[in-house]
């Protein structure tokens, strides 16, 4: 007893450390634990997928092949688009890189030599858009001079090329004949194409109007330059067609001229007051038209038109 008195300090230091000692041994064993049953979780709870990746870096012009591949499991949500999956190996083995790769990044379309950039071509439709195809010939298509990536106005024309309608602005032309936008162009290639059908990629709610009018009339392809955005104006419709008074010499009542009524539309843009227009039995009429200057000091056209004379 008297021993345990005199080493009593030495015994409490050790156990004292022996305590700490212990602690911090289970705090890290329940850390680790708690660390794997995390990372347990968290694989149960991502989807792996694999994906070709290069062994090594590669240069420009390396083949494909299983000496330089392998298939590599990566959560779902870190694929980039266009990965190559092993299902689809197959189609791109022995072709040729187009673009450098570095060890273990993944193979994507768009790095393999005359492979398409895209899966599927439904991978070009945006939310909520459908794909429709039209038949075209050269006046349609502009001498075959429409390119898919480009933009255009779709209109319908009836009434014998009377009366233009516009059914959908600054649409997306997808593909001409089979080659799509994302396929490789050259400069020029415009000059050589030929295809009998455009795809365009149109919303849904429209998807109906624009078949019905091609049943209806004769479909308009009006090419636009891809950086306008300006909403167009179209002049050739019912809304030129305009009522005039026209008076006659022999044509009046108790010494006045009483008016004739007759519907004419535009034959030639307005270029000053005077406007040339051809009423319903042909014949030219020159029209005066009253300018009026508004609050913005623009001219406008007054609500009263009179002819100067019938006949040209």
């Amino acid at each position: 007893m008297g021993l345990f008195f005199r080493f009593r300090y030495p015994i409490a230091m050790i156990f004292a450390v022996a305590c700490i000692a212990g602690a911090i041994y289970l705090t890290k064993f329940y850390f680790d634990q708690k660390e794997q049953q995390l990372r347990d979780q968290i694989r149960k709870e991502q989807q792996l997928t694999n994906v070709v990746v290069a062994k090594r870096n590669l240069s420009i012009g390396d083949p494909i092949n299983l000496e330089n591949m392998t298939i590599k499991s990566i959560p779902f949500e870190y694929v980039p688009d266009g990965a190559i999956v092993p299902d689809q190996y197959s189609a791109v083995e022995f072709k040729q890189l187009r673009d450098p790769m570095s060890a273990g990044k993944p193979l994507l379309r768009q790095f393999v030599e005359g492979v398409s950039r895209i899966a599927r071509f439904s991978d070009l439709l945006s939310e909520g858009e459908r794909a429709i195809t039209l038949e075209v010939d050269g006046v349609s298509s502009i001498e075959h001079m429409i390119e898919s990536g480009d933009f255009i106005d779709l209109g319908v024309r009836t009434d014998k090329g009377q009366k233009l309608d516009l059914l959908l602005e600054r649409v997306k032309v997808l593909s001409t004949g089979k080659f799509t936008t994302a396929d490789a162009k050259f400069p020029g290639m415009y000059k050589t194409a030929q295809y009998p059908t455009i795809t365009l990629g149109v919303p849904s709610e429209t998807v109906r109007d624009v078949f019905e009018a091609d049943g209806a009339g004769d479909l308009v392809f009006l090419l636009r330059n891809r950086r306008d955005e300006i909403n167009p104006r179209y002049e050739l419709n019912d809304s030129n067609v305009n009522t005039v008074a026209v008076y006659q010499a022999g044509n009046a009542k108790d010494g006045v001229l009483v008016p004739k009524l007759e519907s004419l539309s535009l034959s030639t843009s307005q270029q000053s007051h005077r406007v040339a227009i051809r009423n319903a039995k042909g014949r030219l009429a020159r029209i005066a038209r009253e300018m009026t200057l508004s609050a913005s000091d623009e001219p406008q056209e007054d609500m009263h038109t009179r002819v100067v004379d019938e006949r040209l």
